[in-house]
């Protein structure tokens, strides 16, 4: 009979063992070790940036880039033409047709030193009777006698020269080798010379001008011929120079 007060110990202990070994402390509750307290702070809120839902709705966040547009300069700087400031791309004006100046002396003339040439007038290298490759102002020519429709040369002068050279004739070229050429020099609005050019002739004229301001050379058809009318010559006037 004494066998059950020890048992009934025993099992005392055992129940009071097993209380103290599943109850915590309110000081062991509250005490943390340092990494534990670092694992519990808060992440800071996340940003638009980060959000999942503003990356997937396609919407571009406010803080994402876009390519800013270039300016002048680096448009320049990475090879793009830039805009030109003058119209002309030579960056030159070009000489006006006007009055002829005293330093044209001596030079020989160009269709850019008559004055306001029409657009029918040419310049280049021709063939004239025995003389190849001349250079000079060339135009159709069909006018039959004068009249205000013939085509016309006319200088500036200015009063300032005395005397014009110049050779006229009709490139080997030309339609018709059946009509002849007439030359006729005005000067202030009178007759200063005339001359016929026949095909493969050359005609070389010297022209007093001494007091001419305007100075007009004319081209016709020589209307006494029974052809006039039939055919087409291509007038050339070349080594046109002042004294």
């Amino acid at each position: 009979m004494r066998k059950l007060p020890i048992v009934t110990s025993g099992l005392i202990m055992m129940l009071a063992l097993a209380g103290c070994g599943g109850t915590e402390s309110p000081e062991d509750a509250q005490t943390t070790s340092p990494a534990q307290a670092t694992e519990t702070i808060a992440a800071p809120p996340a940003t638009p940036e980060d959000s999942p839902t503003a990356a997937s709705d396609g919407t571009p966040s406010p803080t994402e880039d876009s390519s800013p547009e270039p300016t002048p300069t680096e448009e320049q700087e990475s090879g793009s033409p830039s805009q030109s400031t003058t119209d002309d791309p030579t960056g030159t004006e070009p000489t006006p047709n006007g009055v002829l100046s005293p330093e044209v002396k001596g030079q020989t003339l160009v269709l850019a030193d008559f004055f306001n040439p029409d657009s029918d007038w040419t310049e280049g290298r021709y063939d004239v009777a025995d003389q190849g490759s001349v250079s000079g102002v060339a135009r159709e020519v069909s006018t039959c006698g004068l009249s205000d429709w013939a085509p016309t040369l006319e200088l500036r002068l200015a009063n300032n020269f005395d005397n014009m050279k110049f050779q006229v004739g009709q490139d080997n070229n030309s339609e018709s080798s059946e009509q002849t050429l007439t030359v006729r020099v005005e000067g202030n609005g009178k007759q200063l010379d005339v001359q016929a050019v026949p095909f493969n002739e050359v005609q070389n004229f010297s022209v007093p001008v001494d007091g001419v301001n305007a100075l007009k050379v004319q081209f016709y058809l020589d209307e006494q011929n029974e052809n006039c009318s039939s055919g087409s010559v291509q007038a050339v006037i070349y080594d046109v120079e002042l004294q």
